[in-house]
């Protein structure tokens, strides 16, 4: 358990939130994003009772990677149990039942998913079947008693507690049945029981989001995480081949190359590529099939079979590229776009079908000795199937994973042994967090092997994307070398991080610029030479406690936003459009794409006017000069320009670049907002001109606001 299964991508995504469990909750930590923290809110984790086992096995090991491990490993038991106990209810014998269990634990869906952890802990499949099949089935309901409701409400809750994703699968599957055996009935108690388990599970995810909610109507939407398009619900699509080729890896060399080729020459290829049900669950897949014509055709079949040939059969619609899972995406929430993960729900209806066809051949063929037969060729079945749903362990992945964890915590050991507890690190390059490409050959997550190895350092990486501080040291970096270790010394950093994955040039250029500046070379090394660590001198310890993130950044002489670092000017010295960032007297400006080498267009895609938003109350009285160019179709016409209640229009010469000079007299209005309204935003696309889809109108280079009208 000391060495980690994986250490890269979302799999270092899931150690990191382990360590902030072990360190109290996921919601908040003081060590990442240093000095304004690390709040989680804004990327919702419903995933609640997995969230508190690995806190427990954490408590238990005190150990980030041996809880993951554990909670890995714990997934095959927990699966094999609930299988086997659904799976006698649905009347298969124990040998079979035990077989059909141990393979659906052991499908290759549990072995590809190291990354998302907490969908190997899928054992709330079959529970969310056999509540599918008793309201499909059933003719009447008996209400139960007091005690009993409470202890299906608990069951519920818990169910919903497994992520936003096997709730959805498991509410399509009990509305359905509901649905369908209302008509199989007659009656409406079926849908209606169905109703009251759908809105139950729907309030056990609300009730696990309920701090995302409350945070986001305290703090406003975060537009930069977790931000999702409906046409991701058809890149994240499974196909049909992909549920039916053999797993990737497999043990047989020519089934491998079969799907690797697959894999390699036909488009939309994702993690939909793990959703493989094995040769088991195909056979079951076919034999679903063909249970679905007999049952279309009106043929009287097994109810067993009818429920399962319905249910899979939905199922695959929902997670199949142009299916259910689209139309949900386009007109109820984009937020659930992985549908191939529906495939492990297809699993168990695939392999439950297969296995219930085994034993009624079994039955069928065998009049004596069944119990033999059905124990022989069930164990057969076993072996075949787990040679074809596993692959034999590859020796070299295991050792690179083994020698970089072991570089790295050796390596951050290191750091932590001659910096104080509570020391800082200011990480290079940038990389905002979570769920980012890779910069150069940097991958996602991988500035926080930092943060994961220490006990007592904080951390610069880590902070919510789109947040306060993530944008300050977005800004930060694109600064000379010589600003960033000014401005981090007066944030009372200890030292710089560099990975050198980051960099272009291997971060050759960077390391030479800080060792010229700080005049000595990085004090320790990774052993392979990929991370740095330099020391940095006279180190002070601010007190940031109870500052918001606005008074850190003016203590430190550096403020930045979304546009970047903010730089001194006066009303009279204006806006400079050229220059990365906003000067200090200006809030906001919306309605603007980005930034060019002369200055920036306005794009009506974006918002109809340009608005522009001060910290304080205009003047009341100022000449407006505004420096800019027109965009084909504008040049000639009408500018708007609203203040308050006052409405200037002028006239847009025809030549550019232009400057115009615009009076105001705001007659004792108080406002600090100005808008401009371009008068004919058109696109280059629409002019033939370009594949440019902005809806340009004016181009701004630089406003002046002079006092008094002074020119």
């Amino acid at each position: 358990l000391r060495y980690p299964f994986s250490y890269s991508g979302d799999y270092l995504f899931t150690t990191w939130t382990t360590q902030r469990l072990n360190e109290g909750w996921i919601f908040n930590n003081s060590r990442c994003g240093y000095p304004f923290g690390s709040n989680f809110l804004d990327y919702p984790v419903p995933d609640f009772t997995s969230l508190l086992a690995l806190k427990i096995l954490g408590i238990i090991f005190n150990n980030s990677f041996e809880a993951i491990n554990l909670y890995f490993l714990l997934g095959f038991p927990f699966v094999f149990i609930a299988t086997y106990i659904i799976s006698r209810k649905f009347e298969l014998t124990p040998s079979i039942a035990f077989v059909s269990s141990v393979l659906y634990a052991f499908a290759p869906f549990h072995f590809m998913r190291l990354g998302h952890l907490f969908y190997t802990w899928y054992f709330v499949v079959p529970i969310f079947y056999y509540i599918g099949y008793k309201l499909f089935s059933a003719k009447s309901f008996r209400m139960p008693s007091k005690k009993y409701c409470f202890l299906y409400f608990l069951l519920l809750m818990f169910l919903s507690s497994f992520g936003v994703y096997y709730a959805l699968f498991g509410v399509i599957i009990i509305g359905l049945s509901g649905l369908v055996g209302s008509f199989r009935s007659g009656q409406k108690v079926n849908f209606l029981v169905a109703s009251i388990i759908v809105v139950c599970i729907s309030l056990g995810v609300l009730f696990t989001i309920t701090p995302n909610i409350i945070h986001k109507y305290s703090n406003g939407v975060n537009p930069e995480v977790a931000a999702r398009s409906p046409s991701e619900s058809e890149i994240y699509a499974f196909k049909i081949p992909q549920l039916i080729l053999p797993r990737p890896e497999h043990n047989i060399t020519k089934l491998a190359n079969l799907t690797k080729k697959y894999n390699q020459t036909f488009p939309l290829i994702n993690e939909n590529a793990k959703s493989s049900l094995g040769i088991v669950g195909t056979c079951g897949f076919i034999i679903l099939f063909f249970a679905t014509i007999l049952v279309l055709s009106g043929r009287e079949i097994d109810m067993r079979f009818r429920f399962l040939s319905i249910t899979v059969f939905t199922l695959f619609l929902f997670g199949t590229i142009g299916g259910f899972g689209t139309l949900f995406a386009l007109f109820i929430s984009p937020s659930i776009r992985a549908w191939n993960r529906v495939s492990i729900f297809i699993s168990y209806g695939t392999i439950l079908a297969f296995f219930i066809v085994f034993q009624k051949s079994i039955k069928s063929f065998y009049k004596i000795d069944q119990n033999f037969a059905s124990i022989l060729f069930a164990f057969t079945v076993l072996i075949i199937g787990l040679y074809d749903q596993t692959s034999f362990p590859n020796i070299n992945a295991n050792n690179l994973i083994k020698t970089n964890f072991e570089a790295d915590k050796k390596f951050i050991d290191a750091i932590e042994k001659t910096l104080p507890d509570g020391a800082t690190i200011y990480q290079l390059p940038y990389m905002a967090f979570p769920e980012v490409p890779p910069i150069n050959n940097l991958p996602d997550y991988a500035l926080g092997v930092g943060f994961i190895h220490s006990k007592h350092l904080r951390w610069s990486y880590g902070g919510m994307k789109g947040r306060e501080g993530d944008l300050f040291y977005k800004a930060l970096s694109n600064e000379p070398m010589t600003k960033q270790i000014e401005i981090i010394k007066k944030m009372g950093f200890a030292g710089i991080y560099i990975d050198r994955r980051g960099y272009e040039d291997n971060g050759d250029n960077i390391i030479d610029q800080i060792t010229h500046i700080l005049g000595t070379p990085p004090i320790l090394s990774r052993e392979d030479g990929q991370s740095l660590f330099f020391l940095l001198p006279n180190q002070i310890k601010p007190d940031f406690a109870n500052m918001s993130s606005y008074e850190i950044m003016k203590t430190v002489g550096y403020i930045a936003d979304k546009n970047g670092g903010k730089y001194y000017a006066t009303l009279e010295e204006g806006i400079d459009f050229t220059k990365n960032g906003l000067p200090l007297f200006i809030k906001e400006i919306s309605g603007l794409s980005g930034i060019e080498d002369w200055g920036r267009w306005s794009d009506a895609n974006i918002a109809p006017t340009v608005k522009v938003e001060f910290n304080e109350t205009l003047p009341n009285s100022f000449s407006l000069l505004l420096n800019a160019i027109a965009f084909g179709p504008n040049a000639g016409k009408t500018l708007t320009i609203n203040i308050v209640k006052q409405t200037y229009n002028v006239q847009i010469p025809e030549g550019n670049p232009f400057s115009l000079k615009i009076d105001i007299n705001l007659n004792g209005q108080k406002t600090n907002i100005i808008e401009f309204l371009p008068p004919k935003p058109t696109s280059p696309q629409e002019l033939g001109l370009s594949e440019d889809e902005r809806k340009l109108g004016i181009g701004f280079v630089k406003i002046f606001f002079l006092k008094n009208r002074q020119y």
